[in-house]
């Protein structure tokens, strides 16, 4: 009996602390979006009900120690940071370069309930989710395939000779942009899983016959980083006949990937290969079911698209109408 008072007693004090605590954050001046969830986690904390976490009684109860830095981190990336590698924001930020990586997942899924971004994608498909908000596990690269010539110093490097792709480091990122103007490329096609990207290059003859019919293809890897998200912005500015295309999954996170190119790019950006007719021709086969919270969030983002103008924006409304009316999400490894 006393070892359960003193349970209660633990539990009520984590959730007083995660009240106190998101509250502190929530009057930092930071995104509308921010503000607004750790205002509803405060107030449900004082509650003893943590449905905007989704979070049970007995996981808050392991993880409300964590949950703190996991916050104040969060709120953080909010606001922008300078990329930096993952231990120096770590340090920056909480103090301790190694903690950050030790709440890493509660980092993501408080970052995937509270940015709008993010609404519906599934916590096992952002994985490197923070990498969209500077913060770097791994030398940062431009992975492509194409043909130009980069000038970088002294020395020249054609990208159609990096075999079967190219993995350029993002310091090469302007004489990528000025190789990939002059080399007159008209369409630049982003992929977001590693695979469809080696194949379709592949299935293209290789980076030289990719480059010969003036593209260049770009691996995202699921969401863009901003030094790429950067890159693929500067091209755009520079050259306004440019054609963007992506080619993603056929589910909650492929469109959102799309949308935030298309955002960030302020541009149309055409749905290629994952279409409406695609998704209705393999329905037929056997696919994975949409859950409710997919249906949901596919729902709500049909909502937020509908009143945009464009034939980009009225191919994905229907690509999401496509997937409500079949039930059913496909991964672009299916093509």
């Amino acid at each position: 009996m006393q070892s359960v008072f003193f349970c209660g007693l633990a539990h009520s004090f984590g959730l007083d602390e995660v009240a106190q605590h998101a509250m502190r954050l929530a009057t930092q001046m930071g995104p509308m979006w921010m503000g607004a969830f750790l205002e509803r986690l405060a107030a449900g904390a004082r509650d003893a009900e943590l449905s905007v976490l989704g979070m049970h009684r007995e996981r808050f109860k392991r993880e409300w120690r964590g949950l703190l830095p996991a916050l104040t981190a969060s709120a953080a990336l909010a606001k922008g940071i300078t990329p930096a590698w993952e231990r120096v924001v770590s340090e920056r930020l909480l103090s301790d370069s190694k903690l950050l990586g030790r709440v890493r997942s509660q980092i993501v899924e408080v970052l995937l309930r509270a940015d709008p971004r993010w609404d519906g994608v599934p916590l096992e498909e952002a994985v490197d989710l923070l990498e969209a908000y500077g913060v770097r596990r791994k030398p940062g690269l431009i992975r492509c395939a194409g043909a130009a010539t980069l000038h970088v110093g002294s020395s020249a490097y054609r990208l159609e000779d990096f075999t079967p792709v190219a993995h350029l480091p993002e310091t090469w990122a302007e004489a990528c942009v000025e190789a990939v103007l002059k080399a007159g490329v008209e369409v630049i096609t982003t992929v977001e899983n590693e695979y469809p990207f080696l194949a379709y290059v592949e299935e293209a003859g290789g980076p030289a016959d990719v480059g010969a019919r003036r593209e260049l293809v770009v691996y995202t890897a699921g969401f863009p980083t901003p030094a790429l998200m950067g890159t693929l912005a500067r091209l755009s500015e520079r050259k306004s006949s440019l054609l963007f295309r992506h080619w993603g999954d056929a589910d909650v996170g492929g469109i959102r990937i799309w949308y935030f190119l298309r955002s960030r790019l302020k541009r149309s950006v055409e749905c290629f290969r994952t279409t409406p007719e695609w998704v209705t021709s393999e329905s037929a086969r056997v696919g994975r079911h949409l859950s409710g919270l997919e249906r949901s969030a596919l729902s709500r983002l049909s909502a937020e698209l509908e009143p945009l103008a464009g034939a980009d924006v009225a191919t994905a409304c229907e690509l999401i109408h496509a997937l409500l009316k079949h039930g059913i999400k496909l991964e672009q490894e299916r093509f």
